[in-house]
C-alpha cells in the first residue's frame, strides 16, 4: 500500500468515531475465560468477551466459530441476517 493510500485509510478510520474499548484487567480475563472453556482462540473469544461486557449481541461471519457456540453461548451468524434473526429496528 502507498503512504499516500494508507495516509487515508487511517484518516478514513478515524472519521468513523468508533467507540475503542482499551484492553483491560477484566476484559482479557473473561477473553481467557471464554477461549478455555470453548477451546477456541483469543482472538475469538475477545470479541465474544467484549460483547458481553458491553451488554450487546455478538454477530459473526465465521459459520465453523457459530456451529461450534451455537445453543451454548448467544452468538449470531451474518449470513443469517433476515433469515434466523433480524436487526432492531430504528425508532
Amino acid at each position: 500500500m502507498a503512504a499516500d493510500d494508507l495516509t487515508q485509510s487511517i484518516v478514513r478510520l478515524l472519521e468513523l468515531d468508533l467507540d475503542l474499548i482499551p484492553p483491560r484487567a477484566d476484559f482479557t480475563a473473561e477473553t481467557a475465560r471464554i477461549a478455555r472453556k470453548y477451546a477456541i482462540s483469543d482472538y475469538d473469544a475477545s470479541y465474544l468477551a467484549l460483547a458481553d461486557i458491553v451488554g450487546t449481541n455478538c454477530v459473526t461471519a465465521d459459520e465453523k466459530l457459530y456451529r461450534k457456540l451455537r445453543g451454548k453461548k448467544p452468538l449470531f451468524l451474518l449470513g443469517a441476517l433476515g433469515r434466523e434473526w433480524n436487526l432492531p429496528r430504528q425508532s
